[in-house]
C-alpha cells in the first residue's frame, strides 16, 4: 500500500482540526485507515485496538490480511484495514493515530466498506482462493446479525 495522495490529506485537513470547511464538490470523505505495525493480531482485535468497545457503533468492515507458513500457522502482514461508518470518525481516529502505542495510521488508497469488499475479492479469486479460505483470513464485515467474514465470492440471492 502506498501513502495517500497530498491533495486527499490536504482536502480533509479540515477535519483534522475541527474546522466545519466544505470540501470541493464531487469529494468523498475518507472512511478507510490502514493502521500498521501490527504484531499477531485478529480483525476483531483490530477493532478493539482502534475503537475499544464503541466498534459495532463506528465501523463495519476489518480486514488483517493474513497467510499460512510453511508451518501451516497464520501470519498477519503487519498491516490492517478498518472503515469507519462517518467520515469524521475515521478523521479523528486519524488525527489520534494510535501513535502512542507505536502503530502507524494513514489513509488508505481504497475507500468504503463495499469497495474494500470488491478489492479483497478481486485479490483472492486472482490468488485463485477459494471459498473455504480460513474466516481468519478474510475480511469482517457488520451487519443485522453482527459481524460476519466476507465470503470469497458474492452471494446470489435466488428469486
Amino acid at each position: 500500500c502506498q501513502s495517500s495522495p497530498p491533495s486527499l490529506v490536504s482536502e480533509y485537513k479540515h477535519r483534522l482540526h475541527g474546522a466545519v470547511a466544505a470540501p470541493r464538490a464531487g469529494f468523498q470523505a475518507p472512511t478507510t485507515l490502514v493502521i500498521g505495525r501490527l504484531k499477531k493480531t485478529s480483525a476483531k482485535a483490530l477493532l478493539r485496538l482502534v475503537c475499544g468497545d464503541r466498534a459495532d457503533e463506528l465501523c463495519d468492515y476489518a480486514y488483517v490480511p493474513q497467510d499460512r507458513g510453511t508451518d501451516g500457522a497464520l501470519r498477519n502482514f503487519r498491516f490492517g484495514f478498518v472503515n469507519f461508518k462517518h467520515p469524521a470518525d475515521a478523521a479523528a481516529a486519524l488525527a489520534n493515530k494510535l501513535e502512542r502505542k507505536r502503530y502507524t495510521v494513514r489513509l488508505a488508497d481504497v475507500q468504503g466498506v463495499q469497495e474494500n469488499v470488491a478489492e479483497f475479492r478481486r485479490k483472492a479469486q486472482g490468488r485463485g482462493a477459494a471459498d473455504d479460505l480460513p474466516a481468519d483470513c478474510r475480511p469482517i464485515v457488520q451487519g443485522p446479525g453482527g459481524w460476519t467474514p466476507v465470503p470469497i465470492r458474492p452471494h446470489v440471492q435466488q428469486g
